[in-house]
């Protein structure tokens, strides 16, 4: 597991497991429940806005501030 973003793996053919697929599924669901929770939307979610931290946690990226 490297670095960089959820949609270049896939594109790589890295295939994940069930375990694995539930923790990612599962950590980029509860983010976007917070963002939510904080009356914030994400306008752009898709593959390569979502990056694989050196920790092995995804982060969601690429905020447009809209009002």
């Amino acid at each position: 597991m490297s670095e960089g973003y959820l949609e270049e793996q896939l594109n790589e053919g890295e295939s994940f497991g069930e375990k694995r697929t539930t923790f990612y599924a599962a950590e980029i669901t509860v983010a976007i429940q917070l963002l939510h929770q904080s009356g914030i939307l994400h306008w752009d979610l898709k593959l390569e806005n979502v990056l694989l931290s050196i920790d092995g946690h995804y982060k969601i990226a690429d905020f447009d501030c809209r009002s």
